[in-house]
């Protein structure tokens, strides 16, 4: 995938780490080359996105949760006590939050997830 300068030093510095470190065993692979196969999925990733279709792992990723999650109203009590409050509403609605609509702020919030 890649090729020129990049191999070159990638080549060059697991040489110099070789040297270094020579209890260790480093072996560098040959480009890959253009590959029709991966070519092919970076294609089907493009249209499954113009589409509005895509269902990669990123959809759980912590990060996007965290940001998704930016926006909620959280109503949790540490008044732990020992009797069962039975109502489960916290008495108001919350409108629907776009978290991409700012990508800066989208970007910030998950940048600050643990």
């Amino acid at each position: 995938m890649f090729t020129g300068l990049l191999v070159k030093k990638i080549f060059d510095i697991t040489a110099q780490q070789q040297e270094q470190y020579p209890d260790i065993s480093m072996t560098c692979l040959p480009e890959m080359g253009i590959q029709p196969e991966l070519l092919q999925l970076l294609r089907d990733r493009e249209i499954e996105t113009q589409l509005g279709q895509v269902q990669m792992n990123c959809e759980a990723c912590k990060f996007r949760l965290a940001a998704v999650a930016g926006d909620s109203h959280s109503h949790h009590h540490h008044d732990h006590h020992d009797h069962h409050h039975h109502s489960h509403d916290h008495g108001h609605s919350h409108e629907a939050v776009d978290p991409y609509a700012d990508p800066q702020q989208y970007h910030q919030r998950i940048w600050q997830t643990p």
